[in-house]
């Protein structure tokens, strides 16, 4: 009735029964029946107790296997395993042939749900060995499958081979294909599992069971780059278990599986479909990455940037930040929005630095100069040097170094024209005509010979040698080298008129004056404004004419030279130091 109906009244009534049955002074085997009666009712607990009681009495006989087989079944669904193998050896010994068979595949399935399978093993054997033709023979061998599946070993696969050579018509066969498939998908070999679960496309499973088989078939497709058998199986998934949990990743793995095939309108769609339809899906993620990156390499910047953005919005601790803010960087630059491009490409650097800090560093310097940001590009230089793996462009230092050289910043011009010259191919003549006039605005005037000297090597028409003879004069001048310093003014001043002539015969007056020779350097000075009427040049000789006059106590030639200046210069200011 219990088991027919179970309802409430039945129920009651069935629980008066047992106490019926319950012993009363001579009748002590009734506790076996009673639990017994208990197991049907559920009861548990009390069938326990009740049969443990009924095995301890010296008069149960015949009763006996049937008690202590309820009870190893009663605690084998009460998951109490080790309490069922302390029982089975205790009374494995007692039990009749009959009932062994039963008994020892209960205590061999609960050491393997201990994780004993080794012992599990040994006595699933015994039951096949000594038990050969009883039903729980077949169970075992079907039991020993499962324990080394549990136990991940790799004789599962030619156990299942030689299980269904055995028996081909079990009634699990398509459980015990499923466990090989399974074996081998755990084990990553995809190519050997492919097969095994193509097989079990008709199998009959449970619906849950199928589904799975079919994704993972599509996965093991996907692992073999078999991109197009993937899509085929995929989309039978998801038009035959539409809400099944495994839908968002099938439908990311189609994806993935189209742009394998170069399908990347079919690509996007899906994940599209994925990102508006599974908001809280784990997938959804990869899905934005992946199609921003798709979009990237159809050329399309602005939604590649779009798709990135939204990434990193809606995944702010994304793995993927550092590629997401280096290619938002990346398309501001390629449109040419130099000031945008720096925050998202700093970014990029900073959540990646093994992979992006080169790539990053290189488009914000790149960002720097056309933006002409003097200050910020330096110090970017300065970080990339020190942390990068690559050399600055070439360019860019010499803008920095001319820039600073521009502001009087001879120091800091010197700094980066050096790093350039210094780079065999990369630094040209004009580079260390630079390089040697910032050393000289930084009093370095040794150094400056040198840059001089190498510039020098290097050109060969008079014009640009006359500059660098000049440049190399005013340096030897500043070492006190009067007779290199006059030599070099005599070979600049090889053309006999023009400016280059007059820059000449400027540095032999600033020569004959470092000499102490002032009337002799007053005479040099004047003679420029005989030869040239430069708007800046001139003035500035009459003016170093008048201090050289001066400085020879020659008051009176010093006044004319001044009344000279002043008359045809009226705008031209003193120096402060030499104003009278």
């Amino acid at each position: 009735l219990v088991a027919q109906r179970g309802d409430a009244a039945v129920r009651e009534l069935a629980d008066t029964v047992v106490l019926l049955v319950q012993p009363e002074s001579g009748d002590e085997l009734q506790w076996e029946k009673a639990g017994l009666l208990e197991i049907d009712l559920d009861q548990a607990a009390k069938a326990a107790a009740d049969l443990t009681r009924a095995l301890k009495l010296p008069e149960i006989g015949k009763w006996k296997d049937i008690a202590q087989l309820g009870l190893l079944r009663l605690l084998y669904q009460g998951e109490k395993y080790k309490q069922l193998l302390d029982s089975f050896k205790a009374g494995a010994k007692d039990l009749s042939p009959d009932a062994r068979p039963e008994a020892t595949l209960l205590a061999a399935n609960s050491n393997r749900q201990l994780g004993q399978h080794e012992a599990a093993r040994e006595l699933y054997d015994q039951v096949v060995r000594e038990y050969p033709n009883s039903i729980y023979a077949k169970e075992a061998q079907y039991e020993r499958l499962v324990s080394l599946y549990a136990a991940n070993d790799a004789g599962l696969g030619k156990a299942v081979d030689d299980f269904l050579a055995q028996n081909p018509e079990s009634e699990k066969r398509d459980q015990i294909v499923l466990m090989k498939a399974e074996a081998l998908f755990k084990a990553h070999d995809y190519a050997a599992a492919t097969p095994v679960y193509a097989s079990l496309q008709k199998a009959r499973l449970l619906s849950n069971l199928r589904a799975d088989a079919l994704f993972k078939l599509g996965w093991c497709y996907s692992e073999t780059q078999k991109s197009a058998e993937a899509i085929l199986v995929y989309t039978d998934f998801l038009n035959l278990y539409s809400t099944n949990k495994l839908v968002p990743t099938a439908m990311a793995q189609r994806a993935l599986a189209f742009q394998q095939e170069k399908k990347f309108g079919e690509a996007l769609r899906d994940f599209d479909m994925l990102i508006a339809k599974f908001p809280s899906a784990k997938e959804r993620e990869l899905a934005l990455q992946q199609k921003a990156l798709l979009l990237g390499q159809q050329q399309d910047n602005a939604g590649m940037s779009v798709a990135f953005q939204q990434l990193l919005k809606d995944y702010p601790k994304t793995p993927a930040a550092g590629q997401a803010n280096y290619w938002i960087g990346w398309a501001a630059y390629e449109a040419k929005d130099y000031k945008s491009a720096i925050a998202p490409l700093d970014a990029a650097r900073r959540a990646d630095k093994e992979q992006f800090f080169e790539r990053a560093s290189l488009r914000i310097l790149l960002a720097n100069y056309n933006l002409e940001q003097r200050d910020e590009l330096a110090a970017g230089v300065d970080s990339y040097t020190k942390s990068g793996k690559d050399k600055p462009p070439a360019q860019i230092l010499r803008w920095l170094g001319l820039r600073f050289l521009t502001d009087k910043e001879f120091v800091r011009a010197e700094k980066y024209l050096a790093m350039l010259a210094a780079r065999e191919g990369d630094a040209t003549a004009d580079d260390w005509l630079n390089l040697g006039r910032a050393q000289a605005g930084a009093q370095k005037f040794a150094e400056a010979v040198k840059s001089f000297r190498n510039y020098l090597e290097v050109v060969s028409e008079p014009f640009p040698k006359s500059i660098g003879l000049l440049a190399l004069g005013e340096a030897q001048l500043g070492l006190r080298q009067f007779d290199d310093a006059q030599k070099a003014a005599d070979q600049a001043c090889a053309q006999p008129e023009g400016v280059l002539n007059a820059q000449g015969r400027m540095l032999s007056g600033d020569i004959e004056s470092a000499r102490g020779n002032f009337e002799k350097a007053a005479k040099v000075f004047r003679s420029i404004a005989v030869i040239i009427d430069d708007p800046a040049l001139t003035p500035q000789a009459l003016e170093k004419a008048w201090a050289a006059l001066k400085k020879a106590g020659n008051d009176k030639d010093a006044a004319k030279v001044l009344n000279e200046l002043q008359s045809k210069y009226p705008e031209y200011q003193l120096r402060a130091a030499a104003k009278p």
